[in-house]
């Protein structure tokens, strides 16, 4: 039995150096303009979950609709203040 390599991108190492796992991971969202009203347009946080296909529900408890969420590679617009604090390593 022979070892693998770990491969991983940049992307996927904390700046500590220290391989991010799957726990770590966030996916960033937010409704599609018309699905909420402007000021509800904000920025969530999800963790990557196959618990119920189609839906994903945000670090703050917000349920919504994969298929109602632009999906970003930075925060865009206003960021959910709730999602923030839940988020693991966003102490100050």
């Amino acid at each position: 039995m022979g070892c693998r390599k770990l491969r991983a991108s940049p992307a996927q190492w904390h700046g500590s150096g220290e391989l991010m796992t799957s726990t770590d991971l966030l996916i960033l969202g937010r409704p599609f303009e018309g699905v909420v009203g402007c000021t509800q347009q904000t920025t969530h946080l999800f963790r990557p979950s196959s618990n119920c296909p189609g839906r994903m529900t945000a670090l703050c408890g917000t349920i919504f609709w994969s298929g109602d969420l632009e999906f970003l590679t930075a925060i865009g617009g206003m960021p959910c203040e709730h999602c923030l604090i839940v988020a693991p390593g966003m102490r100050p």
